[in-house]
């Protein structure tokens, strides 16, 4: 069954979005935050995604999602299916300065991979967190 499929209550201080793969909101393009190139079972496969959007690609091709958001949207996770058998989860969390984004990269619930982003504080990559 797809992730989308299996809907999810939004907790307490989170937002849950469902992003058609490939959708864009009007006037908007897609920024590529992250990527990683890895092998799965023989294949080798790049899975990329833009935070400001909740867009993943899985070598290329967008795959739909359901980004959760959390912590005045400092944390985002985005759940979405790599191929059959194998499941994706990326976490991506900012740090209360302001100055680095931590992405992690977790397949079948392990985490697989992580890359560290440091920014300026007054980045435009901030522009839609909340400041407290």
């Amino acid at each position: 069954m797809s992730i989308l499929l299996q809907r999810k209550q939004a907790q307490a201080g989170q937002r849950v979005l469902i992003r058609k793969a490939g959708e864009m909101e009007k006037g908007k393009g897609a920024s590529l935050s992250c990527a990683w190139e890895i092998d799965l079972g023989g294949q080798h496969v790049r899975i990329s995604f833009s935070r400001d959007n909740f867009h993943v690609w899985i070598t290329g091709q967008p795959v739909e999602t359901t980004a959760t958001i959390s912590d005045h949207r400092y944390d985002v996770s985005l759940d979405f299916e790599i191929c059959p058998g194998y499941s994706g989860h990326i976490f991506s969390d900012v740090n209360d300065r302001r100055t680095e984004i931590k992405n992690y990269l977790y397949i079948n619930e392990k985490k697989y991979a992580e890359s560290v982003l440091k920014y300026s504080k007054d980045s435009v990559h901030f522009k839609n967190i909340r400041r407290e």
